[in-house]
C-alpha cells in the first residue's frame, strides 16, 4: 500500500483556513457564497486520511456557512447579471466555439481561445468589489454574529494545524499563522503588480506550501511582464498542488497560462501534445458557471416567437420549459410555426416540445 502523502491533509486545511480568513476580512455574503461553492463545498474530502477532528470541524464548517449563503433571489440576480456580462467559460469554449468556422491552424485557434477566457472563480472575485460598492441596503453584509462565528471556526482550523503537523511529522512551515494570512490579504488586495510581487516574495517563508500562493506571484510577474518569472512560479505551484478540490480553478488557470508559455514559440509537432493535453485538463478542471433562474413560460414564448434561435438555445440550455404556453394557452411551437421560424420549431422538437393531439387542441 503507497505511503499517504501528508500534504493533501495540509492543503486541505489550508484552503479551508484561507477561504475563512477571505469571509471574516472581507463581511461580504458574496464572498461567503463564492468561497462555499468553490473551495469549502468543493474539497475532496474522501481523498483525504480521516482525521476525526478534522472531519467534525469540516462538518461545522459547511453547516455554518451555508446558513449564512446569499437568499436565492439575490444570487439569480447576480448570476443573471454575470451571465449578461457574458464570461467565457472554458467548458463553453472547447465545446461549442469549436463548431464555429476557422481558417487557421485548428489547435493554435483553440489555444487562444483558451488564452482569452476567464475563469468564473476569478471573474467573480474581480466583481466582488463593485457589486460590494452597491449594496445600499446592506443585503450582502455579514451580521456581527455570523463573522464572530467564523473567526471561531478559523481559530479552531488554525489549532488544528499544530495537532496534524505533530502526527505527520511535518515541519513548521506547512502551517499557516494568522499575522501570515493578514500580510497575504493585503497583498493580494495591491492593484499594482509590481507592489503586490514585492509584497508576495516576503510571505515565501510563509506560504511556500500553499500552492495558490504560487500561483498568484506567478500571475503577478506575469502582469509586470516578466515571463521568465512566471513560468518559474508556475512550475513551483505545480509541485506543491495537490488534487484536493474536485473542480480546482487554480489548476484550471495555471493550464491556461501554460498553454500560453507553449504557444510563444508558435504550435508545433513537438508541442501539440502537451497543448491538448492542457486544453482537457482545463476542462475538466474548471468550475461550472452558475446558472441564471430558468426563463419564464411567457417570456419564452415572446422569445420564440421573435425568432431568434441562438437566444432560444441558450433559454434551453439553462431550462427553459420548450412546452410553455401563453395565457391564451398557444404553446412556443405553436407560434414558431405560424411564424414560419423552421429552425426554431426544429430546435423545440428536438428538445422535446410535443405535437400530440392534446397539443394540437389546445396549442
Amino acid at each position: 500500500m503507497p505511503e499517504y502523502d501528508s500534504l493533501l491533509t495540509m492543503s486541505a486545511l489550508n484552503m479551508a483556513v484561507v477561504s475563512l480568513h477571505r469571509i471574516t476580512s472581507s463581511g461580504d455574503r458574496l464572498v461567503l457564497d463564492r468561497e462555499y461553492d468553490s473551495i469549502i463545498n468543493n474539497l475532496r474530502m474522501g481523498e483525504i486520511n480521516a482525521d476525526p477532528e478534522l472531519t467534525s470541524l469540516y462538518q461545522e464548517i459547511v453547516r455554518v456557512i451555508h446558513k449564512g449563503r446569499l437568499r436565492d433571489d439575490i444570487r439569480a440576480t447576480i448570476n443573471k447579471a454575470d451571465s449578461e456580462k457574458k464570461h467565457k467559460s472554458i467548458k463553453e469554449i472547447i465545446t461549442v466555439n469549436v463548431l464555429k468556422s476557422f481558417s487557421t491552424n485548428p489547435l493554435k485557434w483553440l489555444g487562444k481561445l483558451a488564452m482569452s477566457s476567464a475563469s468564473e472563480y476569478f471573474s467573480q472575485q474581480k466583481e466582488a468589489g463593485t457589486l460590494a460598492q452597491n449594496n445600499n441596503d446592506g443585503q450582502l453584509s455579514l451580521e456581527h454574529e455570523e463573522l464572530d462565528e467564523y473567526d471561531e471556526l478559523q481559530r479552531k482550523l488554525l489549532g488544528s494545524s499544530w495537532s496534524l503537523l505533530r502526527q505527520y511529522q511535518l515541519p513548521d512551515s506547512y502551517r499557516l499563522t494568522q499575522n501570515a494570512l493578514v500580510k497575504f490579504s493585503a497583498a493580494m488586495n495591491e492593484q499594482d503588480p509590481s507592489k503586490r510581487q514585492r509584497m508576495m516574495k516576503y510571505l515565501e517563508g510563509d506560504f511556500a506550501m500553499y500552492a495558490p500562493y504560487w500561483f498568484y506571484r506567478a500571475s503577478a510577474a506575469k502582469e509586470t511582464g516578466n515571463n521568465d518569472e512566471a513560468e518559474k512560479f508556475f512550475a513551483r505551484f505545480g509541485e506543491v498542488w495537490r488534487p484536493v478540490l474536485r473542480k480546482d480553478p487554480y489548476r484550471a488557470e495555471a493550464m491556461k497560462y501554460r498553454i500560453e508559455g507553449l504557444m510563444r514559440s508558435g504550435v508545433t509537432q513537438d508541442n501539440a501534445g502537451e497543448i491538448l493535453e492542457c486544453l482537457a485538463e482545463m476542462e475538466t478542471a474548471e468550475l461550472p458557471k452558475p446558472k441564471s433562474p430558468p426563463m419564464g413560460d411567457s417570456d419564452f414564448v415572446e422569445l420564440c416567437k421573435s425568432g431568434d434561435v441562438v437566444k432560444i438555445e441558450e433559454a434551453i440550455i439553462n431550462d427553459a420549459d420548450v412546452n410553455a404556453r401563453d395565457n391564451g394557452s398557444w404553446t412556443a411551437l405553436k407560434y414558431a410555426k405560424s411564424n414560419n421560424h423552421s429552425k426554431v420549431a426544429q430546435l423545440l422538437r428536438k428538445n422535446g416540445a410535443k405535437e400530440g393531439f392534446f397539443f394540437s387542441l389546445f396549442g
